[in-house]
């Protein structure tokens, strides 16, 4: 991220940056470029608004420990139930070394 996205290339920097990241969590949002060159107090008032109820969703309310010696494989199965009667999908993101994986 640019700092002092006084540029319109530092402002488009800062779009893509933040467009991705959103899209990357499945975050739909419609804003394009030209709301970011020329901001709309309400608009972003919104968009605040929306991450601010949103982003809670995204905090980790468990954590999964593999203790295990080097070079030791450790699988895990972990068990999702969902007591609302409506689907709910999961996604899972994995951070960190490529050695370690989801399949």
């Amino acid at each position: 991220m640019k700092l002092k996205g006084n540029s319109r290339d530092e402002i488009s920097f800062n779009f893509d940056k933040i467009k991705k990241v959103l899209l990357e969590y499945g975050i739909k949002d419609e804003m394009n470029i030209e709301e970011f060159y020329e901001p709309n107090s309400i608009g972003f008032l919104l968009l605040s608004m929306h991450m601010f109820k949103l982003l809670p969703n995204f905090l980790p309310s468990n954590k999964l420990e593999f203790s295990c010696s080097l070079h030791e494989t450790v699988k895990k199965e972990i068990l999702f139930t969902n007591p609302a009667p409506k689907t709910i999908i999961y996604s899972v993101k994995l951070f960190g070394h490529p050695n370690f994986k989801i399949e």
